[in-house]
């Protein structure tokens, strides 16, 4: 089954790609590799070896030279030039890119979502931290002062140093 790319999705390619795309143009629809080489003259990429051995292995494979496969690309599409297709699937997206500019939204809504709310929460972070801390550094402070010695509360000294730096760090972010 060959490949399919939408317009939106050549227009935002590296014009690497697009060469990539010509070389390997039998892994695409026809569509494809006519869009591709429709966006590479308008970029006014220069015709390189890749670009012009592609061409011609399109125009012998479908017995059709690229400018008469361009025209019948964009009479098909009920357009006169390619500016004129790029504006029309601007205006008139399709699903596809509907859904994908709605999934990024959703992507960025929830991040903003979770950084507001660590951003809220480093407050109680560094206070509960700081807490934390303290209790385990005075219990080991007091172990100490009657002679048994040695670090009892470590667990607690290393959970607030934790949670302090947490909220520390989230509340500069």
């Amino acid at each position: 089954m060959s490949k399919r790319l939408t317009l939106s999705d050549l227009s935002s390619t590296k014009n690497s790609t697009l060469t990539e795309i010509l070389s390997d143009w039998r892994q695409y629809d026809l569509d494809t590799v006519v869009s591709t080489i429709l966006e590479y003259r308008r970029r006014k990429l220069i015709e390189n070896e890749y670009f012009l051995n592609a061409v011609s292995d399109i125009e012998l494979s479908e017995s059709k030279s690229v400018d008469i496969l361009e025209k019948e690309y964009l009479s098909k599409n009920n357009v006169n030039t390619y500016l004129e297709l790029k504006q029309k699937d601007e205006d008139n997206p399709s699903d596809e890119v509907i859904k994908r500019k709605l999934l990024h939204k959703a992507y960025r809504e929830q991040i903003f979502e979770i950084e507001s709310r660590s951003k809220k929460n480093s407050s109680k972070d560094i206070i509960v931290g700081a807490l934390w801390f303290a209790g385990g550094a005075l219990v080991t402070l007091i172990s100490m002062s009657n002679g048994q010695g040695g670090i009892i509360a470590y667990g607690a000294i290393i959970f607030g140093a934790i949670q302090f730096g947490r909220g520390i760090f989230n509340s500069m972010n």
